[in-house]
C-alpha cells in the first residue's frame, strides 16, 4: 500500500536516512536512487498497479454505496471547537492531518483511481454533542471517516455501528469507541491493553515520585473511566496514587494545588486537556509551594501548547508511542508528513502527536482500500470498493508501523505496540529523556498491562473506587 512520493518530493526525500526499526538503532545507508518509504507489513504484495501498467476502466458510481462516485472518494474528519484555543488547535492538526494525507494521496493518482476529497465535521464537548457529529457523518454521504480525534468520542457510538461507517480514528478517549465494531484505531495504546510502559519507567528510575503520584479528572463520566483505567494500568507497573482530584470549568486550582501538596504529590499525571494544564502551572508558580513532576502524555505535543506555557512549561514531561518530530530526519514517513502539512496549510500548519496519528489512520485506511480492491494482484479492481469490503480488509491488518512511524502494533486484534520514548521541555525544546539514545524507542513487551479491574469500563465507572494496588508477582 506504501506510496512513492511524488516528484516534488523525492528530491527532497533523497537526502534522509532510511527508518529501518522504530525500536533500533538508525541505519543510515547510502542512496544514490531517490528514497522511498518502506512498506508496512500486510498480507497482500506491496506493488501498486498504475494506470500505465495496469489499465483499468474509469470506475462507474455505486449505487446505494455511500461517499463514492465516479470521481471521488468522500470521508470524514470529526474534531473538537470551542474548549480554548490551545486545545482547538491540537484537535485542528487532526484535521490538517488528514487534508494533507489526502494531498499526498491525489497527487499520486488517488485511492481506486479516485480523488479523496475530505469534510471537515466540528463538535463542541462544552455542549456534549459528539452523537450530533456521528449523525452528521452518517448522513453527509461519507464513505468513512478517517483521524477524527474529540473528547467525547463514545457518544453516537450506536449510531456509528448502525450505519456501517468504517471509522479509523487518531486516537480515542472511550472503551466505547474503542471496541467499536467499526472502529479500528492504528495503535490503540488505551485499549483493554494499556500502553503503561512509561509508568513503569517512572517507578525504575524516579521510585519517590512513582509511589506519590496524582492525576486531576474532569468531573465527566468518560474522563473518570478513562482515569481509572490509568490507575490500574500504572499502579500495575509499580505506582502508587496519593489523590486523584475531580475539577471542571470553574475549578479553583489554588484549592487543587493546596489538595496535592498536603497528599504529598510528587508526581502528577495529566490526562485533561492540555489547554487547562496551564491553570495548575500557574497555580503552582503563584503558590509558595514546590511544584512537583508533571507528565502530560502526548496532550502538550505541539508548539502551540509550548507558545502558551512559555517558562511554566519548563520541566514539563510527556511521553510518545511515535517517532518524535525531533529525529524525523531518521523516518521518511515523517518527513512526507511534514512537507505535505506545510505544502497544504503553510505557515498555519502545525504538526503535534495528534496529527502523527491522524497521519497514520489515513496510511491504515489506504492500506485497507489497497486490500480490498487487490491492489498488487491480478484480480485488482477499483469498482470492487465498498464500505463491508474495506472493514473486512482492515480485520486482516495484523502487522502495522506506518511506515516505521511507531512500533508494530495489531489494529486488527486492538493491540498496541510496545514502543515508547519520553522527553522533557527544557528552554522551549523537548528533549529526550528516555532512551537517551536517539532513534531508539524502549518496546519490551511488559510495557503493556492487561487490564481486568477495570477492562470494558464505559460511561460510567464508580465514582468512589478506590487506586488499584500493585500486584504482588510481575505486573
Amino acid at each position: 500500500m506504501s506510496r512513492r512520493a511524488p516528484g516534488q518530493l523525492r528530491v527532497l526525500l533523497a537526502s534522509f536516512a532510511l527508518f529501518a526499526v522504530a525500536c533500533a538503532e538508525p541505519v543510515i545507508p547510502a542512496i544514490d536512487a531517490p528514497a522511498t518509504v518502506t512498506p508496512t507489513p500486510a498480507p497482500t504484495p506491496t506493488a501498486a498497479p498504475t494506470v500505465e501498467n495496469q489499465p483499468t476502466p474509469t470506475p462507474p458510481p455505486f449505487a446505494g454505496e455511500p461517499g463514492i462516485t465516479a470521481d471521488e472518494l468522500r470521508v470524514g474528519v470529526i474534531y473538537d471547537v470551542g474548549v480554548d484555543p490551545v486545545t482547538d488547535q491540537i484537535s485542528l492538526s487532526a484535521l490538517q492531518a488528514v487534508q494533507a494525507w489526502a494531498e499526498s494521496v491525489n497527487a499520486d493518482g488517488g485511492l481506486a483511481l479516485r480523488t479523496v476529497v475530505v469534510e471537515p465535521i466540528e463538535t463542541r464537548p462544552l455542549l456534549e454533542d459528539h452523537a450530533e457529529a456521528i449523525d452528521r457523518a452518517c448522513n453527509s454521504d461519507l464513505f468513512a471517516l478517517v483521524g477524527s480525534s474529540a473528547r467525547f468520542d463514545g457518544l453516537g457510538v450506536e449510531q456509528l455501528e448502525s450505519c456501517l461507517l468504517p471509522d479509523y480514528p487518531a486516537n480515542a478517549n472511550s472503551i466505547d469507541r474503542i471496541e467499536s465494531a467499526v472502529t479500528t484505531l492504528s495503535n490503540p495504546i488505551t485499549g483493554n491493553l494499556w500502553q503503561a510502559g512509561w509508568a513503569a519507567n517512572y517507578a525504575e528510575n524516579q521510585p519517590e515520585a512513582a509511589v506519590a503520584a496524582a492525576t486531576l479528572l474532569l468531573d465527566l463520566p468518560v474522563s473518570i473511566a478513562d482515569g481509572e483505567r490509568m490507575i490500574e494500568a500504572a499502579s500495575a507497573q509499580g505506582m502508587e496514587f496519593v489523590a486523584r482530584p475531580q475539577i471542571s470549568i470553574d475549578t479553583d486550582f489554588a484549592a487543587v494545588v493546596e489538595e496535592l501538596d498536603q497528599a504529598g504529590t510528587e508526581l502528577v499525571i495529566w490526562r485533561a486537556d492540555s489547554g487547562r494544564l496551564l491553570e495548575l502551572l500557574q497555580a503552582f508558580d503563584d503558590a509558595d509551594v514546590a511544584r512537583p513532576q508533571i507528565d502530560c502524555a502526548q496532550g502538550c505535543y505541539s508548539d502551540v501548547w509550548i507558545s502558551a506555557a512559555e517558562q511554566l512549561g519548563n520541566e514539563v514531561s510527556i511521553w510518545l508511542p511515535h517517532v518524535p518530530l525531533e529525529e524525523s530526519f531518521d523516518s521518511p514517513e515523517l518527513n512526507r508528513y511534514l512537507f505535505w502539512l506545510g505544502l497544504v496549510h503553510g505557515v498555519d500548519h502545525e504538526p503535534t502527536s495528534t496529527g502523527i496519528m491522524a497521519w497514520s489512520a489515513g496510511l491504515l485506511f489506504e492500506a485497507a482500500v489497497d486490500i480490498a480492491t487487490g491492489v498488487g494482484t491480478p484480480d485488482y479492481d477499483p469498482n470492487n470498493l465498498t464500505r463491508s469490503g474495506v472493514l473486512a480488509a482492515t480485520e486482516t491488518i495484523t502487522e502495522w508501523d506506518a511506515n516505521g512511524v511507531h512500533g508494530l502494533s495489531n489494529p486488527a486484534d486492538g493491540t498496541p505496540s510496545a514502543c515508547y520514548l519520553a522527553m522533557t521541555l527544557s528552554g522551549g525544546a523537548w528533549e529526550r529523556s528516555y532512551p537517551l539514545r536517539s532513534g531508539v524507542l524502549d518496546c519490551e513487551p511488559e510495557n503493556l498491562v492487561e487490564l481486568t479491574l477495570t477492562a470494558g469500563a464505559g460511561a460510567a465507572p464508580d465514582p468512589t473506587a478506590t487506586p488499584v494496588e500493585p500486584p504482588d508477582d510481575e505486573g
